[in-house]
């Protein structure tokens, strides 16, 4: 991903999501090591290389001044010299950067924006999905992987082909999120089905004589 890349003012859909996942994903404003060993910063961005890390718009903790590519790259290899496997706290006071909540959201965005395209090659009516039911997908595909979602939810996979929004509400809970997070999936499949029935009932009326 690009992540230098600038975006423009957010659809409602996206803005929505980019909310959604800051909430139940969570924020992380320093640099640290997931359970991986992975260089991460934000809402889980990993980084492999450092030049890309260097593209992120980094503040100062001290100054909050803009930080340069020379700063951001230090911190970069001082972070990744770290052991891995500690929680994310323990990293923050080796950082001397971070990154601010208005640079999350936009790599945020273009993240779930690449995502949707994919997503809309799996599942091939997904742009025409009740937006809940899209917003649900996008949960599950950003925290498991799109690859995860056929191989290891393949009946939840099929729900979500054939648009069987209350099956697809019993198959979603994950084991690695909060139940909160789980309930709110749930919680969307179930509107998606309501939006469904809804528009059936509006489409019957306007063809009743």
């Amino acid at each position: 991903m690009m992540f230098g890349q600038r975006s423009g003012k957010l659809d409602r859909f996206t803005l929505k999501a980019v909310k959604h996942l800051c909430l139940y994903e969570g924020e992380v404003h320093h640099l640290y090591l997931d359970s991986h060993g992975r260089p991460t910063i934000g809402v889980n961005f990993h980084f492999h290389n450092r030049n890309d890390f260097a593209k992120l718009e980094l503040r100062e903790l001290r100054s909050k001044r803009s930080a340069s590519r020379e700063t951001k790259l230090q911190e970069y290899d001082k972070i990744s010299k770290l052991p891995a496997g500690y929680v994310a706290n323990f990293y923050s006071s080796f950082c001397t950067l971070y990154i601010p909540h208005t640079e999350i959201q936009r790599v945020l965005a273009l993240t779930l924006n690449r995502l949707r395209h994919e997503l809309a090659q799996h599942y091939t009516d997904y742009d025409n999905m009740p937006q809940s039911a899209q917003l649900a997908i996008l949960d599950l595909a950003y925290q498991l992987g799109l690859a995860a979602l056929p191989s290891q939810f393949p009946e939840l996979d099929q729900a979500i082909a054939k648009e069987q929004w209350h099956k697809a509400s019993q198959l979603c809970e994950r084991k690695q999120v909060s139940q909160a997070r789980n309930d709110k999936t749930k919680q969307l499949f179930l509107r998606a089905e309501q939006e469904r029935d809804s528009l059936w009932y509006e489409l019957l009326q306007l063809f009743r004589f």
